[in-house]
């Protein structure tokens, strides 16, 4: 290791980014009619799902000056007497669900985009969570499911959404499940205190993250430039691109 010169710099800027463990394609229930009053309609098999520490990591306040906030608007809902999706404001990136039965069994939602799944876990009650819609224009499938026995769950409300973005960037723009944060009032209040203040933007707050291998003489010997919000290669990969051992 000698003679191994140092990965100088990981560029990774990534802003607000979305959400869920994306899983792979997996076989899910056909949609059921939206005024369905089945408590269950389909079984299907599901891993569980956990979110991650890499999550927790990325859990900040974007870079904006004012805090957008997610709103179950009422416009447009799918419901039964067991759940409720709201996708009333599919074009600023998001949808809203809650679990209004009483439960005590595991909870899931997955939002299948055009090319990508996230699964998330819920709990039930009156407050709405958030999913973002971040696999860009196109047909969803919004599910919501309830646990059966050991990794079957059964569909309990699904709806499918045509999504027309305003903005590519609309999903990261609010927090969600991914992604949440808030208004700390006194938590900013205590860090100006102890005199950690927020400097002034520069470039794009909502690029995409990148990773580089620089050699001592300023030489880019590996470039990895990300065209999605996540899926950065290891450290371990990366050197290995640039000819270290």
């Amino acid at each position: 290791m000698r003679n191994l010169w140092r990965i100088l710099s990981v560029g990774m800027l990534a802003a607000m980014l979305l959400s869920g463990c994306a899983q792979t394609q997996t076989d899910v229930p056909a949609s059921e009619e939206e005024n369905t009053e089945l408590m269950y309609v389909e079984k299907v098999e599901m891993d569980d799902v956990e979110l991650q520490d890499e999550v927790v990591a990325l859990a900040a306040t974007p870079a904006v000056s004012s805090m957008l906030v997610p709103v179950a608007s009422g416009t447009l809902v799918a419901q039964n007497n067991q759940a409720q999706i709201d996708y009333s404001n599919t074009a600023d990136g998001y949808v809203m669900v809650r679990y209004t039965a009483s439960t005590t069994k595991r909870l899931k939602v997955q939002v299948k985009g055009p090319t990508t799944t996230y699964t998330y876990n819920i709990t039930p009650g009156d407050a709405w969570t958030t999913f973002p819609l971040s696999d860009g224009n196109g047909t969803y499938q919004v599910v919501v499911y309830e646990n059966i026995s050991g990794s079957k769950y059964a569909t309990v409300l699904s709806q499918s959404i045509l999504v027309s973005l305003k903005d590519e960037f609309a999903p990261f723009l609010r927090p969600n499940q991914y992604v949440d944060y808030e208004h700390a009032v006194k938590t900013v209040a205590k860090a100006k205190e102890a005199g950690l203040v927020h400097g002034e933007d520069s470039g794009n707050p909502l690029q995409y993250p990148g990773l580089f291998v620089i050699a001592p003489d300023g030489e880019i010997r590996y470039a990895f430039r990300a065209d999605a919000p996540a899926g950065l290669p290891s450290l371990a990969d990366a050197a290995r691109e640039a000819g270290l051992r």
